[in-house]
């Protein structure tokens, strides 16, 4: 049985294993099994699948603040906010800037 942090974070990294971002990994896009030890990432309908493009083929994203040109920061993005969510309740602020997240995030995790 995985934590559902950890289950998001081997769903992220399979489908970057297979070259793709899904573009939209939030939590109502993930459906938790009743035992919860498997997570389900559904809606693909935003998804890239790199292999059709270029390497040096770029991105751009309302979703996340920077960088303005993303290969599979999006889904790195999508992936770190989920977790934040799950384990604080709320979504990441980006607005006093990432060095200031940091700061929240290391004060409010447990001990």
């Amino acid at each position: 049985h995985g934590h559902p942090c950890c289950l998001v974070l081997i769903g992220w990294i399979s489908l970057y294993n297979a070259n793709v971002a899904h573009c939209q990994i939030q939590p109502r896009h993930l459906i938790l099994s009743a035992e919860c030890h498997i997570i389900s990432l559904i809606d693909f309908s935003s998804a890239v699948d790199f292999n059709e493009y270029s390497e040096d083929a770029r991105f751009a994203s309302e979703r996340i603040p920077y960088p303005s040109n993303w290969r599979y920061e999006v889904d790195c993005y999508g992936a770190a906010s989920t977790i934040h969510q799950l384990l604080f309740g709320i979504d990441i602020d980006f607005s006093q800037g990432y060095p200031q997240v940091m700061r929240n995030v290391q004060t409010n995790l447990p001990k």
